[in-house]
């Protein structure tokens, strides 16, 4: 995680973990002040069938927001999202389709908004989106 106090700490940040050294964060206390924390989606590529499923089975808070994103995409988009990411099949092909691949993704990333909103992280986006 890079945590900083405006665009040049991040940058350093950034490039610290890129040359593989961790992120400087010196001695001060590596929970943001609120409302600093933001969160960055994955994009596509990183998606694969069954992702989420052991965090799903053993976290209530996780699997709450995964099912809530998942309805309301399956809704919009008549398709079976949950069924792709959560199922057992490692090689569905399907998650490798970009509307499942960036569906799936973004309702993963939800759940784990939520895990962090719980922890005391991304409160103020949190609420802003009815968590």
């Amino acid at each position: 995680m890079v945590l900083g106090a405006g665009l040049g700490e991040l940058t350093a940040g950034l490039a610290a973990v890129a040359a593989g050294d961790p992120a400087p964060a010196g001695d001060r206390d590596v929970r943001p002040a609120a409302p600093a924390a933001w969160v960055l989606f994955a994009g596509q590529g990183s998606q694969r069938a069954g992702m989420g499923r052991e965090l799903y089975a053993v976290s209530p808070v996780f699997a709450e927001a995964f099912d809530q994103a998942c309805a309301l995409l399956e809704a919009e988009l008549g398709l079976p999202v949950r069924e792709v990411v959560l199922g057992a099949d490692a090689d569905d092909e399907r998650a490798t389709q970009t509307v499942y691949a960036q569906t799936g993704l973004f309702a993963v990333e939800v759940g784990l908004v939520a895990l962090l909103a719980g922890a005391g992280w991304c409160r103020m986006w949190w609420r802003a989106f009815g968590g």
